[in-house]
């Protein structure tokens, strides 16, 4: 038989009886591997899709079940807690974010909470819990997402604080102002009292202390202005080892009587574009401060650092540290926690800060006491 015929009849019976059945069973395995094959990979492309998703966004996420234990993190929430995805599986709630579980516990979904961080620092939360449903729509566990907000909270509390000031300011003003014209009156009239009238000790003495008061109360009175406008500042270039040589030097006497040592970093070449006078008065200011606040025999410490941008000069005392409640009036006009103080020397020195381009703040030690620091911007002009 030759092989055409031998060809035509393979074919004749491949087409025909059991042989047809069983290619056709064959074809449609093949169709259902390729389809089972094809919904997988779509699987597969759509559940990478969704894990891109989680891991790149920028909140924290976490799944946990109905006996809220961590079932599923993200990268950033990982990374906020500091914990690696071994760490945290399978961890109650609780055990990675107590501020979240109270506020889930008292039945609130979206809140703003200050939380302590791994790094000992107080963060601002805000975060919002989401019910996480089977197909049967039961509620199997919640969904917590959350964002430090921070930086967010800081710009707030900033614009709180230049409305506050702003509306101060106008009230300040005016009333310096109003005390100028009578406050002149009297000085003038002391003056021609003190020229024209013969005087006898007594009187000369009381005449004295009358216009001693009245220059005080005009220093005041400059003062308060001085919170009020924009500060011409004078910059040129300064060494600044020199400035807080100086500013220790005009607190001695007060640091002598408590017998406080003042520490300071040698930077002789470090040379800053500032105003020589108004920085000077700051940190006077602030060492002054930290002499009051820190008890006998204690040690005041400065450090100077830079980033290449931004100067940062901290003035660290050994105090009793400040108060939550008061660390948002300290830096008020006329708010004051000392006996004789006028609550005007952090108010003036934030000002000197913020007229260079910088700021002035004030923080509580892990230990005891605060640190204030100024931070002014580096500028290459000059220098």
């Amino acid at each position: 038989m030759t092989t055409e015929r031998l060809n035509k009849v393979k074919d004749e019976n491949l087409s025909s009886g059991p042989f047809r059945g069983m290619l056709s069973d064959a074809g449609h395995d093949v169709c259902s591997n390729e389809k089972l094959m094809s919904a997988y990979e779509a699987l597969e492309e759509k559940n990478f899709f969704f894990r891109s998703i989680i891991d790149n966004i920028e909140s924290g996420i976490l799944v946990i079940d109905i006996n809220q234990h961590i079932v599923l993190s993200n990268p950033y929430s990982r990374s906020f807690f500091n914990k690696t995805e071994g760490d945290i599986a399978g961890r109650h709630l609780n055990e990675v974010c107590p501020e979240i579980q109270e506020k889930i516990a008292a039945g609130i979904d979206y809140d703003e909470i200050f939380i302590d961080t791994p790094s000992h620092e107080k963060s601002v939360i805000g975060f919002s819990r989401f019910n996480l449903r089977a197909a049967d729509s039961s509620i199997i566990g919640n969904i917590i997402n959350f964002k430090d907000m921070s930086v967010v909270f800081a710009i707030r509390k900033e614009m709180r604080q230049k409305e506050h000031l702003s509306a101060m300011g106008e009230l300040v003003a005016r009333v310096a102002h109003e005390m100028r014209n009578p406050l002149f009156g009297m000085t003038a009239v002391g003056q021609i009292f003190e020229m024209e009238l013969q005087l006898n000790p007594e009187h000369k003495k009381l005449l004295d202390s009358f216009q001693k008061e009245a220059k005080r109360l005009n220093t005041l009175v400059e003062d308060l202005l001085e919170t009020t406008r924009e500060l011409r500042i004078r910059r040129k270039v300064i060494n600044l080892q020199e400035i807080i040589a100086a500013s220790i030097a005009v607190n001695e006497i007060f640091a002598r009587g408590k017998n406080i040592e003042i520490t300071s970093p040698s930077i002789q070449d470090l040379r800053i574009w500032a105003d020589a006078d108004k920085l000077e008065q700051v940190l006077v200011n602030l060492i002054k401060n930290a002499i009051d606040a820190t008890p006998p025999d204690g040690t005041i410490c400065l450090e100077v650092s830079s980033d290449g941008k931004d100067l940062r000069i901290d003035v660290i005392d050994k105090g009793n540290g400040i108060s939550e409640e008061l660390a948002e009036k300290i830096f008020d006009v006329f708010y004051t926690t000392k006996r004789k103080g006028t609550g005007m020397g952090l108010a003036i020195s934030r000002n000197i800060a913020v007229a260079h381009g910088g700021s002035l703040s004030a923080c509580n030690n892990r230990g005891s006491g605060a640190t204030f620091t100024v931070t002014l911007p580096m500028k290459e002009k000059g220098l």
